[in-house]
């Protein structure tokens, strides 16, 4: 979780380091203005379930320089959306 980032970002200053989020609200406890804020302070980057992005959000975090990942995406049209958002990276169980 969010301790283990920050326990890496100590050790490892340098290091490309993901935090795992769903950005889900009924899942997650914090809201994407409190995760920006966590993002920015540790110099971390985002790991978030496809459907939680929204455009506003993507930019937000690129205007920031935070990477974003995309889990786990498996359909070619949300695909298609995650990269007209221009996410970083996105993870499949697919290769087609």
């Amino acid at each position: 979780g969010l301790g283990n980032c920050i326990f890496l970002r100590k050790k490892l200053p340098s290091a490309c380091i993901q935090f795992l989020a769903t950005g889900v609200p009924e899942r997650d406890k914090m809201e994407h203005r409190e995760i920006n804020e966590i993002l920015k302070k540790y110099s971390l980057d985002f790991d978030v379930y496809y459907k939680s992005l929204t455009p506003d959000w993507a930019k937000e975090l690129h205007d920031m320089g935070v990477k974003i990942n995309c889990w786990t995406c498996d359909d070619p049209k949300e695909a298609e959306r995650l990269i007209n958002m221009g996410v970083d990276y996105i993870t499949t169980n697919i290769l087609e």
